[in-house]
């Protein structure tokens, strides 16, 4: 929204801001520079815009055929994603969710839409980047219904997702999706609820699976002296967070492991699982810490992508908010390292667990084994007066599971070997 006539200047806003509720999505407001002190008139009173109401008809059908195809499944899956969060659906989802009685997995973008404590929640789905058990589910079902969730690059592993083959059921903002046919104007709610409403009381029929909680072991002890690897870390921090934590992981490795801690409550994950903005996490902490102070947050956040924002640490120190840091220092850009290693993943190294002396507020502290990680972060629970900043040194090429396998899926090998299976066998078709 470009604001170049100071008459229009309330009216464009309120437009853009109407905007950006009705859709959930980020807008932008440009302002030129010899606009900014260009008189205009008050703005009048704001009124939210009302959500466009479903066709009834269109709706009616397409809850019968999605329906039909839940109800004769043998291998339904549900797969959560973030619209189910940004329009305040959680509370229905869940109501479906537990009604079905089938698993239900997530987007990247969507984790936590459920709480991963949920005995049917399976845990995070990106395709390629997925634990096995989360891969086997999702993939082998005969019928996916995919609320509010984006089939972009991310959510599917760049392009490791293998989603074809199987009946589609995907229902977003104002329009719903089945196989190849779309109906418009139909709202997510609504199909939310209609589904919730017409599940039998006996549920759906799938074969028994584990859920996430029961797979991932959140218990952890450490051992003295150990140099810390991020598998271990991450298992320490799937430890230590709670219900009173909020995690906010940063693009790259952080993001990648954070898929695998299992959530407490939900919207308890915040993640750049979309636009993959590096340096995110750190002004996102200052918002999350800001938004809802009884949460705290806990950030996983790499020395590369906090040297980005890093000034945002002195924000932190001046709220004197509780946030706690991991910095996961690997002496520069990791992720891209597996991909392609050169001197431009080199950066400057810094005494990261110094800064929040330099800018006056919290404290910090440099580990490099897991007895050392373990008394920080007991201190760390222990304390609030300003942020954490927690350093743990790694090895520059350690990486989570989720990442080796990404790098696996896309290695020159694995892609000549799945072209000549698609060569070699016909590619399953979405049924009309």
């Amino acid at each position: 929204m470009l604001l170049d006539d100071p008459a229009e200047a309330p009216q464009r806003i309120d437009r853009a801001l109407a905007r950006c509720i009705a859709e959930k999505r980020p807008i932008m407001i440009e302002i030129p520079a010899d606009m900014v002190d260009r008189p205009c008139a008050a703005p009048g009173p704001f009124a939210a815009p009302a959500r466009p109401p479903s066709d009834l008809d269109a709706l009616a059908e397409a809850l019968d055929e999605a329906m039909g195809l839940l109800l004769t499944a043998s291998r339904p899956v549900i797969l959560g994603g973030v619209e189910l969060h940004r329009y305040g659906l959680m509370a229905e989802f869940r109501r479906l969710v537990e009604a079905s009685r089938i698993p239900v997995a997530t987007t990247l973008l969507g984790k936590t839409v459920i709480s991963e404590h949920h005995p049917q929640a399976i845990g995070v789905y990106e395709g390629g980047i997925s634990r096995r058990e989360v891969r086997d589910i999702v993939e082998s079902s005969d019928v996916l219904l995919c609320l509010g969730a984006w089939m972009s690059d991310i959510n599917l592993g760049v392009d490791t997702g293998r989603l074809e083959g199987r009946h589609m059921i995907l229902a977003n903002s104002g329009r719903l999706k089945i196989s190849h046919h779309v109906y418009e104007q139909v709202w997510i709610g609504d199909v939310v609820s209609g589904l919730a409403d017409r599940i039998p009381s006996t549920g759906l029929a799938h074969p028994p699976f584990v859920s996430v909680a029961r797979l991932l072991d959140t218990r952890f002890i450490a051992e003295p002296g150990r140099r810390l690897t991020v598998g271990r870390v991450m298992k320490r921090i799937n430890a230590f967070i709670g219900e009173d934590t909020t995690v906010i992981a940063e693009t790259g490795d952080s993001l990648f492991g954070a898929a695998d801690l299992v959530m407490h409550h939900d919207i308890g994950f915040i993640g750049q699982a979309l636009y993959l903005s590096i340096g995110y996490a750190l002004p996102a902490t200052l918002g999350a810490a800001l938004a809802d102070p009884a949460r705290r947050p806990v950030t996983l956040i790499g020395d590369g992508a906090f040297q980005m924002t890093a000034q945002e640490l002195s924000s932190l120190c001046r709220r004197r908010t509780s946030a706690i840091l991991l910095l996961m220092n690997n002496d520069g850009y990791t992720t891209e390292r597996i991909i392609h290693e050169g001197p431009y993943n080199d950066i400057q190294p810094w005494a990261y667990h110094r800064l929040p002396e330099v800018f006056g507020g919290g404290w910090g502290r440099r580990v490099a084994t897991e007895d050392e990680l373990d008394d920080g972060l007991a201190r760390a629970r222990a304390s609030n007066e300003g942020p954490v900043l927690i350093e743990i040194m790694l090895d520059r090429f350690d990486t989570c599971e989720a990442l080796k396998r990404l790098c696996a899926e896309l290695s020159p090998d694995k892609r000549r070997q799945t072209a000549k299976v698609g060569q070699s066998e016909p590619r399953a078709k979405v049924s009309p």
